[in-house]
């Protein structure tokens, strides 16, 4: 029974959507005292403007769940019809004579019609980085002490129309709307030794090869000594490493490989795998399995099932499944699932003799990045391993099972494999707590060869 994938995340895309629509011309007639009354003349030819409309739009899985305008601007302005209309009287004709020629009296052109009226828009103002030296930061190690916020001003400009053209524009004032707020970004400058394995930068250098590049830089969103913080955790601050651990921020390294800058999560070095994996510095064990205990028997308390008490008897067996499948780097071995790496012998020989043929298994291979709260806080450790069981039917099952008495947790860290972060490997074993005699008799089958490969066993 290998790992189940967990159920697939919402798709949300959001989209920007541009529409634009007509602006409606206007007609104004003007009067012309050199024009016979009751005659016209079309003398400006009316155009329509345009507005454009911008709104952002949120698709849920392919389907539109918000929308909402962000702008609304004139991109053309609608041109006014001019129409001439006469208002001379004629007067009475009066007969002349063959020798005096008619006269014929030309419209003259009407005056120009000139128009002004102010237009606004706003422009952002790109917020500027100011860069401090941190004499108490290592040397090539940067990090964002405040991010920077773009501000905004409004323009106001005096347009000019003549004859419906623009023909002038002059800006009046300028107002700012919003003050940008630069972004400030600490360098360090300290000249000490950078091989601290517990430090942010987990003993990398400016210089060192890593993953196939030169380390050119690092990002540190987290300054702090991993162990320091592993020091100062404590019952009242649980919650906020747990918060910490789920704000997907981590420390990153810059490489440079073929002119290109990668950013990648700086890896938990060695010595921090085997603190990790060895003692109760980072993780608390019996912390971990209280954290999965409260997961589980909610669940199982929802079902109808009894709750189950933690193993520590299964603490061994449970902690040598884990360590071997993150070290061998897959929960499956040459095509079988709970076997081991060795030999391809059942899971079950991993636990004593006298406790192993009443359990049953659950184990995954995740991934943690590099921030030091997803190796700290025994609350989003398991969390993070019962809601991958609880998306997997089989798995689920297994934590469900109603002939289950007891279980046992174990969570291992395994070395930087050149992927992205630390694989974790972790192992739930459930007991129906089989009396110790029934465990030897099946033993005694098994070591007979009488025991017919029953759920697994080899």
């Amino acid at each position: 029974m290998g790992t189940k994938e967990s159920a697939p995340e919402d798709t949300i895309e959001i989209k920007k959507v541009t529409t634009t629509e007509t602006i409606p011309y206007k007609q104004v007639i003007k009067e012309n005292p050199n024009l016979e009354k009751g005659k016209e003349a079309l003398i400006q030819k009316g155009e329509e403007g345009q507005r454009e409309i911008v709104e952002e739009v949120t698709y849920t899985n392919g389907k539109e769940t918000n929308r909402k305008q962000i702008s609304d601007k004139v991109i053309k302005e609608a041109v006014e019809e001019i129409i001439v209309r006469g208002t001379r009287e004629e007067p009475e004709s009066v007969p002349l004579t063959p020798l005096t020629p008619a006269v014929t009296i030309e419209n003259e052109k009407a005056d120009p019609v000139i128009i002004t009226k102010e237009e606004s828009h706003t422009e952002k103002i790109l917020f500027e980085t100011v860069r401090k030296e941190n004499k108490d930061l290592q040397k090539g190690v940067e990090q964002v002490v405040q991010e920077g916020i773009n501000g905004e001003k409004t323009i106001i400009e005096k347009v000019t129309l003549t004859d419906g053209k623009e023909t002038n524009r002059e800006v009046i004032r300028e107002e700012v709307t919003k003050q940008p707020i630069n972004e400030v970004v600490e360098y360090g400058t300290k000249e000490e030794s950078l091989s601290d394995p517990l430090s942010p930068i987990q003993g990398l250098q400016v210089g060192d090869t890593f993953n196939g590049g030169v380390v050119e830089g690092f990002i540190i969103n987290i300054p702090e000594n991993i162990n320091d913080l592993a020091k100062e955790k404590n019952n009242s601050n649980e919650q906020e490493y747990y918060e910490k651990a789920n704000n997907h921020t981590y420390n990153s390294v810059i490489t440079k490989q073929n002119d290109v800058f990668l950013y990648q999560p700086i890896p938990y070095n060695n010595e921090v795998v085997n603190l990790f994996n060895t003692t109760d510095t980072l993780v608390n064990t019996v912390k971990l399995n209280q954290e999965f205990a409260k997961l589980l028997n909610a669940e199982r308390q929802s079902k109808g099932l009894l709750p189950l008490n933690y193993a520590d008897y299964l603490q061994e067996g449970a902690d040598t499944r884990s360590q071997e499948l993150v070290d061998y780097g897959h929960i499956v071995v040459n095509g079988k699932a709970h076997v081991r790496p060795h030999d391809g012998s059942s899971f079950r020989t991993a636990y004593d003799p006298t406790i192993r043929y009443g359990l049953s298994e659950n184990s995954l291979i995740d991934r943690v990045l590099g921030n030091p709260y997803t190796i700290l806080s025994e609350k989003y450790l398991a969390e993070k391993v019962f809601n991958t069981w609880k998306n997997s039917p089989g798995h689920y099952s297994n934590m469900m099972s109603e002939h289950a008495k007891a279980f046992v947790l174990s969570i291992k860290l395994g070395q930087y494999d050149g992927q992205t972060g630390n694989p974790l490997g972790a192992t739930f074993s459930g007991d129906s707590q089989m009396s110790k005699e029934d465990n030897l008799f099946m033993h005694e089958l098994y070591k007979q060869g009488k025991l017919n490969n029953p759920n697994g066993i080899k």
